[in-house]
């Protein structure tokens, strides 16, 4: 607070309880205030230092600066290019910087659809479908280590190896030291946190697409793969569109086509999706799911779908059909073939739309808005050009050392 604000603070606050209590509902306290610096002459206003050190924490650590920020603020060591690099590279190394990345990826990869422990189906049908697995294994200690998997793998992409984009979604390093999600990857296990990465040499486990923390769902009893959740997921998340409700939907649609209940999951979900209003939205989506068809339910490799049922009291393995991840989707008006999970990492680069969907989910996460302005949209632009040729960490400090970071727009501008 100001001096003047401090003062008003004091005089109407008759004793202590009362002062914490105004401290603790005083604007300055509940939100994050960026007013007090000069103009510019393009008409922003410059932060003063200590807005420019809360700014830099705000958005790489989620908190508040701690003593080395603040003593570098109370220096003026941030109004020098090499002071200001020093403290954004001591920022972004953090183990804050770290935490705050990883809630980005989990929301950015939508980790929370995860199945919760001990929610999968179960039955004869479907261990018969997850064998060797049961579904007693799937529990939450599972799912925790398929989590802590993934999340050791982009640890280690992004601060480890100082790796790019393109890298997290190429990369066929397995970070697990648990036997269960090992053999989803036909692997043995890590002895311990601190050996070294397993590199998948079958050449279908590579990059962020093909983990089972992305592949994975919560199974239907007999085991059949949701090629719509799958892409519904690469279209919000991975390549930032927009999708909604059609306006004339209908929970009806699709009520009266006969699916032949022996047709892959593929030709079930054309036949269903194919014609009316469905088709629009899931002219994009289905491709997008399609293309990761080769990992089943639990996220394992498969080139054959089988699905099973209870019949006359025995399990039947009524469906088997070879897989069929070939497709093609549109991406920045040009149409790409794709064959499997390996094309539409190839797609999704070449047409660099990629670097669109990132930027986008990533300028949300940290300042909790689209660009508003001309400074925003040279934060998101500088970014998304970064990202291209630059590792992870690398394209943050260029965007945190951009003129246009140090710098907030009037209102109305």
């Amino acid at each position: 607070p100001t001096s003047a604000e401090i003062n008003e603070i004091r005089s109407n606050a008759p004793n202590w309880m009362s002062l914490v209590g105004r401290i603790l509902m005083h604007p300055r306290f509940l939100t994050h205030f960026e007013r007090d610096g000069q103009i510019t002459k393009s008409g922003a206003f410059a932060l003063t230092d200590y807005e420019l050190e809360a700014r830099l924490t705000a958005i790489f650590w989620k908190s508040v600066p701690d003593v080395a920020g603040i003593d570098a603020a109370r220096s003026g060591s941030l109004r020098t290019p090499a002071g200001l690099k020093t403290e954004v590279v001591r920022i972004l190394t953090h183990k804050k910087a770290k935490e705050t990345l990883w809630t980005f990826y989990q929301q950015w990869l939508a980790l929370s659809r995860l199945p919760a422990g001990n929610s999968y189906s179960s039955g004869p049908a479907f261990d018969a479908f997850a064998s060797p697995y049961t579904a007693a294994q799937l529990d939450q200690n599972f799912k925790e280590a398929v989590v802590e998997d993934t999340r050791q793998f982009l640890e280690y992409i992004t601060f480890t190896q100082n790796g790019s984009l393109e890298t997290i979604f190429r990369s066929p390093l397995i970070f697990t030291t648990n036997s269960l999600v090992a053999g989803i990857y036909g692997v043995s296990p890590r002895a311990d946190a601190a050996a070294a990465p397993i590199t998948d040499t079958s050449g279908h486990f590579k990059g962020i697409l093909t983990r089972p923390s992305i592949t994975q769902q919560k199974p239907s009893v007999n085991g059949e793969t949701n090629h719509i959740l799958r892409g519904t997921f690469l279209l919000e998340n991975i390549l930032g569109f927009e999708l909604g409700q059609p306006a004339n939907f209908n929970e009806q649609q699709g009520a009266g086509i006969i699916v032949p209940p022996t047709a892959s999951t593929r030709t079930q979900v054309n036949l269903k999706t194919g014609a009316g209003t469905c088709a629009a939205c899931h002219s994009q989506i289905n491709p997008s799911g399609f293309s990761l068809g080769n990992f089943d339910s639990l996220g394992r490799y498969q080139t054959t779908e089988r699905r099973f049922r209870i019949t006359n009291g025995m399990v039947d393995n009524y469906a088997t059909n070879p897989v069929d991840a070939t497709t093609s989707l549109r991406l920045n008006s040009k149409i790409y073939t794709i064959n499997d999970a390996d094309g539409l990492v190839d797609a999704l680069f070449q047409s660099e739309r990629i670097y669109e969907g990132f930027t986008a989910y990533y300028f949300q996460f940290s300042f909790g808005r689209a660009p508003l302005s001309g400074l925003d949209n040279a934060l998101y632009s500088n970014l998304k050009t970064a990202l291209k040729t630059k590792s992870v960490r690398e394209s943050l400090e260029l965007m945190a050392l951009l003129p246009e970071f140090s710098q907030v727009q009037p209102a109305g501008k």
